[in-house]
């Protein structure tokens, strides 16, 4: 019974499957139906798919490019350990991944795959893996390893496969929701937030000032003579300002901070447990790679300028709207006093 046996998914959940009926422990139902994220549910899915297929190991791999994969969820015997990635090349999980068809190994140990051998060396000796399966494509694997030779059977592959199928069905619905939510708040033009999610942000970071009294700082940024720009170069000139100007200053600030366009030519940034002098230098930084780099627009380069307006949040505030303000009479401090400059608020 050693040696690979090969199966197609249809043949296993589709007409002529088997009659057997697979149930869930409810805890793993209750607990993939509130997993909030994509890790999650893979974390979720590896510790409980051992409840219901004999498993000494189980992993869940993703593609993260063309010639590796990732293991993005792991559930005992580490023989092949998380961070290790796995070729897709020369791999039993590659060929699943590439062909998109189940596989069963009876004997790991006479195999000449390379995590067939890496199972073997730490104590596995029979495995099978499963396609994850998206719209008919491969997306990862789910597999199951076992310490005896030969311990999976057309029975094990047909439950194996339904959970497989049942778990990209869960990933594809968060992603839809992630695209969804992502989509909501993200301004189609420039990429960077929109004004509904720095209405959340900021209540988030106003509340955890409240709470804890983590800093933060808004600025309000602002095109310089943007008006004068779109009716001499024209509106899809205008746009390839506000796109370059938006990968600017997402490429200096950090992760943690929040890029808005709150509307037009008008941005906004929230700097996330920041102090404002961090802040007037990120932004100082942006201001002087801006002024000395021109915009393409067909055979014509673009010129532009910004000017901000900066406010932390401080003890005397009442509310966000406090803060907000503050860095608004700045912006307008700093077009009153040339453009082309950051201007920190009460100074």
């Amino acid at each position: 019974m050693s040696g690979d046996r090969i199966y197609d998914p249809d043949s296993l959940t589709g007409t002529g499957a088997s009659t057997s009926t697979i149930g869930f422990p409810i805890p793993f139902v209750h607990e993939i139906s509130r997993a909030t994220t994509m890790q999650g549910i893979l974390d979720i899915v590896a510790y409980w798919t051992a409840s219901m297929i004999p498993a000494d190991r189980c992993s869940i791999t993703m593609g993260g490019d063309d010639e590796l994969l990732k293991i993005f969820a792991l559930q005992g015997n580490a023989a092949i350990p998380q961070d290790r990635p796995l070729p897709i090349e020369g791999t039993m999980v590659g060929r699943v991944y590439r062909t998109g068809k189940l596989m069963i190994c009876g004997d790991l140990a006479s195999s000449a795959e390379a995590d067939c051998k890496m199972l073997a060396a730490g104590g596995i000796n029979s495995c099978m893996d499963a396609p994850l399966l998206m719209f008919g494509n491969p997306i990862g694997t789910l597999n199951v390893g076992h310490r005896s030779r030969d311990a999976y059977d057309a029975e094990h592959a047909v439950r194996l496969q339904c959970i497989a199928d049942w778990v990209s069905l869960h990933l594809h619905l968060h992603l839809q929701i992630d695209t969804a939510q992502r989509l909501a708040s993200t301004d189609q033009l420039t990429g960077a937030a929109n004004r509904r999610a720095f209405v959340e942000r900021a209540a988030f970071h106003w509340s955890q000032w409240q709470r804890s009294k983590l800093p933060f700082v808004i600025a309000c940024l602002d095109l310089d003579k943007f008006k004068d720009l779109n009716d001499t170069y024209g509106h899809n000139a205008g746009d390839k300002v506000l796109v370059a100007f938006t990968e600017s200053v997402k490429a200096h600030t950090r992760d943690v901070d929040l890029v808005v366009r709150m509307g037009g030519e008008e941005f906004a940034v929230i700097f996330d447990r920041c102090q404002t002098e961090t802040a007037v230098t990120i932004l100082e930084r942006i201001r002087r790679r801006i002024e000395l780099k021109a915009v393409k627009a067909g055979d014509r380069e673009i010129w532009f300028t910004f000017s901000a307006g900066v406010a932390a949040v401080e003890p005397a505030d009442k509310d966000i709207d406090q803060v907000m303000r503050r860095a608004d009479r700045a912006l307008y401090d700093a077009k009153n006093q040339g453009r082309n400059r950051v201007v920190v608020a009460g100074n």
